[in-house]
């Protein structure tokens, strides 16, 4: 089922501990699409995985299934969700599918080669090189800031609904799990570029119960694992 908005947003609670070790959020990036491949950009088009997308997804599929997630969430496009449901498939779960998990609404960019924007958009990209975080994207397009609103919305709920050691999945977009990883690691989202999301691949994310390390009143996150690619010589059909 597709959120309608945030205040829609419920996730199931249960008991939490104190302990140091708190729950797994994996970030995985959809497999690759022909957009990834012919280097466009890629926001709100609902582009389907290609045949290399597809293995991607399969090979994400076998390595989870060495693990027990309990619930795996993903942004509500078709790319997305195909990769998700490959991951929740062997374990009987249902995806959960969230709009907000959607990427960058890159407006009138979106399908746009990415060696002829600045040609195309130079007014937007000398404000996205001053100031990527504020920069809008033409015609309705968001901001990196309004991005990392709505993604960090549903990585707080995640983080207060489940117990410490358990896994849970979240299949987004690259710009979207920047938005996380940024937040999460206390970085200016102006410093993106520093992070590497490749398609078909995963981050981790480990939480820190809120009190036990740092402020009382916020969780705290581990990066402890960066752009994994599971090989895809281990899939089985």
């Amino acid at each position: 089922m597709v959120n309608e908005g945030r205040g829609a947003r419920q996730f199931p609670r249960h008991d939490t501990d104190t302990g140091i070790l708190g729950m797994n959020l994996y970030l995985v990036r959809h497999g690759e699409t022909a957009w990834n491949r012919d280097g466009r950009a890629q926001g709100r088009a609902d582009i389907p995985l290609n045949d290399a997308g597809i293995a991607q997804s399969r090979a994400l599929a076998r390595h989870f299934t060495s693990m027990t997630p309990v619930t795996v969430l993903s942004s509500s496009s078709r790319r997305a969700m195909d990769t998700a449901e490959a991951i929740a498939a062997p374990h009987g779960l249902t995806v959960r599918a969230e709009d907000d998990l959607r990427e960058l609404d890159f407006g009138d960019l979106d399908g746009t080669p990415l060696r002829e924007m600045r040609d195309l958009f130079p007014d937007f990209f000398e404000h996205w090189t001053r100031d990527p975080q504020t920069a809008q994207f033409p015609n309705g397009g968001e901001t990196l800031e309004g991005l990392q609103a709505r993604t960090w919305d549903i990585v707080e709920s995640i983080a207060q609904s489940y117990q410490p050691h358990e896994d849970v999945v979240l299949v987004s977009h690259a710009f979207a799990i920047y938005s996380i990883l940024c937040r999460a690691l206390g970085m200016p989202l102006a410093n993106y570029g520093r992070l590497r999301i490749t398609p078909g691949s995963f981050s981790l994310l480990v939480s820190r119960a809120a009190g036990v390390i740092g402020p009382a009143n916020r969780f705290q996150w581990a990066l402890t694992s960066l752009n994994t690619a599971p090989t895809q010589t281990d899939v089985v059909d």
